[in-house]
């Protein structure tokens, strides 16, 4: 917890922050660009050097080669002072591949990339992909 304390007088203030815990909210980013499964990202969180004083937002990024599973990583955390892990990794897989395959995911990526040529909003477009791929 934080408190500014301070006098007020004519024409001047003075004031003095005080800390009165230990606290802090801390934001750690982790490039899992070379992980290749959920579970490295679990082993990898749970290795981290962790401070029981403060809290943690885990922020993931890099570039990524198969889905995560945000529900099974964050029941397997074992700190209670992760209060937040965030998906900032970018999408990795060669669409044009999958687009070839001959199968309902080739046929879906096919379909939403000949959409996304023509499209105004390609970012959505290509989201849908991401999501349509981590639900096939």
């Amino acid at each position: 917890m934080e408190w500014w304390f301070g006098d007020i007088k004519k024409e001047k203030i003075e004031t003095e922050f005080i800390v009165l815990d230990n606290n802090k909210f801390i934001e750690e980013k982790i490039d899992i660009t070379e992980i290749e499964k959920t579970e490295e990202i679990i082993e990898k969180i749970n290795n981290l050097k962790i401070n029981g004083n403060s809290f943690y937002k885990i922020i993931l990024v890099g570039n990524r080669k198969f889905n995560i599973d945000m529900q099974k990583l964050n029941k397997s955390i074992i700190y209670e002072n992760i209060i937040k892990i965030k998906d900032q990794t970018e999408f990795n897989f060669n669409l044009e591949k999958i687009a070839e395959e001959n199968s309902i995911k080739g046929y879906f990526v096919k379909e939403l990339l000949e959409k996304q040529k023509n499209a105004e909003n390609k970012e959505e477009i290509q989201k849908a992909i991401e999501i349509g791929l981590e639900v096939l």
